[in-house]
Formats: structure tokens, C-alpha cells, sequence
């Protein structure tokens, strides 16, 4: 028996949503899924509760027929990283949807910060960068491909924290499922190799990344906003942006790790997040607070 059948093969439960929770109100909405702010009555809290499109769900899983792939549940019941959302249960409606039951948290995605500020702080933006980092670099010592980073997956709370959010797209990092052929993700964060269906590994995220930290650095996306795979082509034709020109507050030192990140030729990228996170660790304005946890934090 393989070891993703061993750490995953107990049947998801069965769950009748409209007892154990009361539905406050929607909060989100995805390709695949609606989330919605519910309080659980079983533990007497709030949560944030996914709730899946089974058909859609059902066509995505498809393209890993006969390859053990760990659902969306089961991999975000097993992830717990102080920047990652925590998932605390999972399992099936009585209709058959899937559903995970995630902590409930006050804020606002990333997203809704690009351009919010004409001159954002750099300290304070790079501790961002930093404790999103560590949540990807921690997803990838867990041996996963997120695939899908991006402002719009990135939460930051009330009390200033990053979260990693939405595991949908994320995959075990194993050959058999990086193999060339499998395109998905947000088109203007896809990485040039996903796009041309190549082999994939950790530098995918590392691209996604960067051009995450580069838009919430700038305001901008560093290539022009595509709405198709077709057109996101220029990712191999055209130069980026200068983050440097753009925002020139940051540094060249912090600009040069996040510009090589986005490397279209994926061995003129980072290797890897820990070594980026070093660099990017050591170009940062000094004064900004260091990050409380590291990759490995449980």
C-alpha cells in the first residue's frame, strides 16, 4: 500500500450541513466551490465553511485517474503553519458535496490591498512577503505544489498576520502527478512552464510568488493583465516591468530577489523558496519585524 493511500484512505463522513451549521451569510466564491461564514454547532464556534461543486470537483479529479491524489479536505486537514489557514475537518454533505470546516478569519485578501496605499510602506510589505514565503515553503517541505498562489489566496488578518489560503489546485510533489501536461492555475500567475504543460516543481509557486510580492509592491502586474493562457505567452516574449522604476522605495536588493523570481527561464529562477526567502530576508529593510515562525512550525 502506497504512503498517500496509508496517510489518506479513511472514508470522508457524511454530514448534514444545514443541522451542524448555521448558514450567516456567503463570504467567497471560487471556480469550484462557495464559502460561506456558518457557526458550528457541534463545537460552538465560527467558521468558514467550503462547500464544493461536485460535478466541477468530479471533472478536475479526473485528470489524476488510477493516481492516488489526496482531496482539498485532505490535504488541509493535514497542513498547521501559524501563515496557513487551518482546516479542522472535512468531509462529504448528505447530497454528496465535499465541504471542509476552516477557522474563521477577520480581514481581507491581499488582493484587495494592491494599489490600496499611492505609496505602500516597504517594511511592512516585505514582512508580508516573508510570512507568505514561509507558508509556501512550508507547503513544499510538506511535499505539496500549491499551483494557485496569487493576492487573491493570500489573506491578511485584522491583527496584521498573512494566511495562505484555498488548496483546491494543490497537488502531492511527486513526479506522477508534475508530469508534463497538467495546465491549471490563475493565467496571470501561471509560470511559462505550466503554461507550455512542461514538467513542473517548487519553482512554479516560487514564479507565482513573485509576481504576488511584485504586484503588491507596485501596484501592477509586471506583465500586462491577461484574461486567457494564450495571451499570458508573452510571460516567454516580452520583458517584464522594472519593479525598480516602479517602486524604487524598495530597493534594488529586495527588487533583484523578487525580479530573478520571476525568471521566465525557470534555471535563472530561484531554486527553491528557502533560498529565496534567505535573500529576500537579507535585502529587506532592516527595521521591519522579523517573521514569528519558520518553514517547519507544526
Amino acid at each position: 500500500m502506497s504512503f498517500l493511500k496509508r496517510l489518506f484512505g479513511k472514508r470522508p463522513k457524511r454530514v448534514n450541513i444545514k443541522r451542524r451549521f448555521d448558514l450567516i451569510g456567503p463570504i467567497g466564491q471560487g471556480s469550484m466551490s462557495k464559502v460561506w461564514k456558518a457557526f458550528d454547532n457541534e463545537v460552538g464556534r465560527q467558521a468558514a465553511l467550503k462547500i464544493l461543486d461536485r460535478e466541477k470537483t468530479d471533472r478536475f479529479e479526473a485528470r489524476f485517474e488510477r493516481r492516488e491524489k489526496p482531496s482539498e479536505g485532505e490535504i488541509a486537514v493535514s497542513l498547521s503553519h501559524p501563515f496557513v489557514v487551518r482546516t479542522y475537518e472535512h468531509g462529504l454533505t448528505k447530497d454528496g458535496e465535499a465541504f471542509l470546516a476552516m477557522e474563521y478569519l477577520e480581514g481581507t485578501t491581499l488582493a484587495a490591498r494592491v494599489g490600496a496605499e499611492s505609496e505602500p510602506d516597504p517594511g511592512e510589505r516585505c514582512r508580508w512577503f516573508i510570512e507568505l514565503g514561509r507558508a509556501i515553503e512550508y507547503l513544499h517541505s510538506c511535499r505539496y505544489l500549491h499551483r494557485d498562489i496569487s493576492p487573491r489566496n493570500s489573506f491578511i488578518t485584522v491583527n496584521g498576520r498573512i494566511k495562505l489560503l484555498d488548496f483546491g489546485l494543490t497537488i502531492p510533489l511527486q513526479k506522477e502527478f508534475c508530469r508534463p501536461g497538467n495546465r491549471t492555475g490563475t493565467a496571470n500567475y501561471m509560470a511559462p512552464e505550466l503554461i507550455r504543460r512542461q514538467q513542473t516543481d517548487e519553482r512554479v509557486d516560487v514564479f507565482a510568488y513573485s509576481v504576488t510580492c511584485f504586484e503588491l509592491a507596485t501596484g501592477q502586474r509586471p506583465w500586462q493583465p491577461a484574461k486567457s493562457l494564450d495571451a499570458m505567452m508573452h510571460h516567454m516574449n516580452t520583458p517584464p516591468k522594472s519593479m525598480v522604476e516602479l517602486a524604487p522605495k524598495f530597493g534594488t536588493e529586495v527588487a533583484d530577489v523578487i525580479m530573478q523570481g520571476m525568471a521566465t527561464d525557470r534555471d535563472r529562477r530561484w531554486p527553491s523558496m528557502t533560498r529565496m526567502l534567505t535573500a529576500l530576508d537579507q535585502a529587506r529593510p532592516k527595521e521591519s519585524s522579523p517573521p514569528t515562525a519558520c518553514a517547519g512550525s507544526k
